[in-house]
């Protein structure tokens, strides 16, 4: 009998150290979570650049597409060749789909320095958010030079 007062104190602090707990965990959860985003986003940054340097060589070389087309389709990669000027498209594996369609749309976000990324956000139509990597860098042969943009989903 002499016991309840401190059952209910009990279960009060239990439901308050849990709470704590829990709200405890979630924060370092976060806090791991952005760290590692921004550590690893500067490096992933250089091997887009890095990656259309070699796709443009083989497109040189061979005019082999940048993306297969189960990356278009799937939007998990995509390529855009313009020329230096930038009036005439060379090549376009943004594809007919939703990802491609966006990123077309967020033109003006694109990078506009060459052999720089940047981070676009977009939603989709059915209300999903996303994130693509895009990077543009210039791709010369001789005589020619196109600039290249490719988009990573991240």
């Amino acid at each position: 009998m002499w016991n309840k007062p401190f059952e209910k104190l009990r279960r009060r602090m239990t439901c308050l150290y849990a709470v704590i707990f829990g709200a405890l965990i979630l924060v370092i959860v976060a806090a791991a979570y952005t760290f590692i985003w921004w550590e690893i986003l500067p490096h992933e940054k250089e091997n887009l650049v890095a990656q259309i340097y070699h796709e443009g060589e083989e497109w040189v070389e061979s005019e082999e597409a940048s993306c297969s087309e189960a990356a278009i389709r799937s939007g998990k990669m995509l390529a855009y060749f313009v020329d230096a000027e930038g009036t005439r498209v060379i090549l376009n594996q943004l594809g007919q789909g939703e990802a491609g369609q966006e990123i077309m749309q967020h033109k003006a976000d694109w990078p506009k320095e060459l052999n720089t990324s940047r981070l676009l956000r977009m939603h989709g139509a059915n209300g999903e958010r996303y994130r693509y990597l895009a990077a543009v860098a210039p791709v010369i042969d001789a005589d020619k030079s196109w600039i290249v943009l490719m988009a990573k989903k991240g």
